[in-house]
């Protein structure tokens, strides 16, 4: 296998092969269902009619290692043979005569084994705990890693936009559902994210993981799933100079095709970091005497925590920087930004919790707000955007206070709101009494704080925030993730992408894709 996968790099297999007729097919279906075989019998067994079932390990993983260590290579060595295969039928398809007789139909079958082969390398996803061996969860990590280069690899191979051209060829190889390929690499991305952030930079994780979706997004971006964006721009910093570079050229990239799509991938990344770091909370020592090293322990959690925070604002400050020096570098940028943020001001008071658990505590995520602050200048630019802006703000914050619970509500809460009226020039907040209007007591030295102040959470209700915020483990990211209904942006007019004909999937482990669009091909 490992021959035959570097051959092809360079040759297709027919050239070299005596045989005639469909040699290498039967070649490639063989290989498929081999390495299928292998991997079926190293699955996670669990009841499928039973949902609360625990998974079983199958009896194959006391083998040695070594046996696992073939394994895992010629799944490599097989995944690279076949995506070669393919490419040359798909060369040999697209240049074909237009005179002579073509079918796309053995391309097709051909992609969609390897595609359902890539899904069920996803399968092999396991949690990174004492439950499993360690070769276990080494195969599981190489075998998905390998994976997710060959998704990237199938949806550039494949794009979504051929399904508009006007070649029959080019419609029936277009790759229209690519739910199982975007699921299972964001799954396994999501759960290797610490190997990025770590202090000592790993190129080849950048290059593994974050390069091939980053690149399936680039060739499918007028077709993309902005979820899928967030979590790749989320690493625009704090990950390291070559993620960085990476993030960094898909945003350009991004822009120049659908600038606005690209804003709304903005929120889902700075939201993801933002209910990430509210999941994160340090909680306090349950013991009334807590010992001096719980309590060391606790500061220290506490501190990286803020430490978390503060790399989230530096986050959205580099994205907002990425729309433009000194002004938007799209137009369509313009009408769209009033509508981000007044979203993210919803957002900021909303206490709703999107999994239909238990409602969150007045003023939970008013911490967003500072983090949503570093869009506002080009709000500023606008007196017509700042008055509408400000006009809902005054609402959401006359709505807070008259709630019964604002007495509860954190001081460092309200002062995110204090920072973002001072960046957004919004003005102060005034209260109508009986007789007359009022000066709020905030002062103009609060309205100025800088943002690099207190942000922890109410850490008195520690216990209570880390349920309430999220039912779900902190693997709540990693299950199929379905893109949000997004509120229309651009308050004159809208995204013309976004329309909605209700075919998303929700298939395990697959993020479903977003509602098909229609678009016109502007080649």
């Amino acid at each position: 296998l490992l021959r035959l996968s570097v051959i092809s790099k360079r040759w297709p297999l027919s050239a070299l092969i005596k045989h005639e007729g469909d040699y290498v097919e039967k070649m490639c279906v063989k290989i498929s269902e081999a390495i299928a075989h292998d991997l079926q019998e190293r699955k996670l067994v669990s009841d499928e009619n039973d949902e609360n079932s625990e998974e079983v390990i199958p009896e194959i993983w006391d083998a040695p290692k070594e046996v696992h260590n073939l394994v895992e290579k010629s799944v490599v060595a097989g995944l690279s043979f076949l995506f070669s295969s393919i490419s040359w039928a798909v060369a040999d398809l697209i240049q074909a005569d237009e005179e002579d007789e073509r079918d796309a139909s053995d391309v097709v079958q051909m992609r969609e084994r390897l595609v359902k082969l890539v899904a069920l390398c996803f399968e092999m996803y396991v949690e990174e705990n004492d439950t499993y061996s360690i070769h276990h969860k080494a195969f599981a990590r190489k075998i998905q890693t390998h994976a997710v280069i060959t998704a990237g690899d199938l949806r550039n191979l494949f794009p979504k936009a051929w399904a508009k051209k006007a070649d029959p060829i080019l419609r029936a190889l277009a790759l229209s559902d690519d739910s199982h390929l975007i699921g299972g690499s964001v799954r396994f991305f999501r759960s290797q994210e610490e190997l990025l952030r770590s202090p000592k930079e790993i190129k080849e994780v950048s290059r593994n993981l974050l390069l091939p979706i980053a690149r399936g997004l680039c060739g499918n971006w007028r077709f993309g799933n902005r979820r899928e964006a967030g979590a790749v721009l989320n690493h625009i910093t704090g990950s390291g100079a070559e993620a960085s570079d990476i993030v960094s050229s898909m945003s350009k990239h991004l822009k120049k095709v659908e600038p606005v799509r690209l804003l709304e991938a903005h929120m889902a990344s700075i939201r993801q970091a933002f209910e990430d770091w509210a999941e994160s909370e340090p909680q306090e020592p349950e013991s009334e005497n807590p010992s001096e090293e719980e309590i060391e322990d606790f500061e220290e959690e506490e501190k990286a925590h803020l430490e978390r925070f503060d790399l989230i604002e530096q986050q959205a400050k580099r994205l907002s920087a990425s729309l433009g020096v000194g002004k938007l570098s799209e137009k369509t940028l313009k009408p769209a930004l009033l509508g981000f943020v007044r979203e993210g001001v919803r957002f900021a008071f909303s206490t709703d919790d999107p999994n239909g658990g238990e409602p969150l505590f007045l003023g939970a995520r008013l911490p967003f707000l500072r983090v949503l602050s570093k869009y506002l200048n080009w709000i500023r630019k606008d007196k017509d955007d700042v008055a509408a802006l400000q006009a809902d703000f005054n609402e959401k914050e006359a709505e807070l206070r008259n709630d019964s619970d604002f007495g509860e509500v954190m001081a460092d809460d309200l002062k995110a709101m204090s920072i973002f009226r001072h960046a957004g020039n919004l003005g102060t907040f005034f209260v109508e009494d009986d007789d007359e209007k009022t000066k709020d007591e905030e002062s103009e030295e609060e309205a100025s704080i800088a943002s690099g102040g207190g942000r922890s959470r109410r850490l008195s209700h520690g216990s209570s925030v880390a349920s309430i915020v999220s039912k779900a483990s902190t693997q709540r990211s990693l299950s199929p993730l379905k893109e949000e209904e997004e509120k229309d942006l651009d308050e004159e007019g809208g995204d013309d992408d976004d329309n909605s004909d209700g075919s998303s999937k929700q298939v395990q482990p697959a993020i479903p894709e977003e509602d098909s669009e229609e678009e016109s091909d502007e080649e």
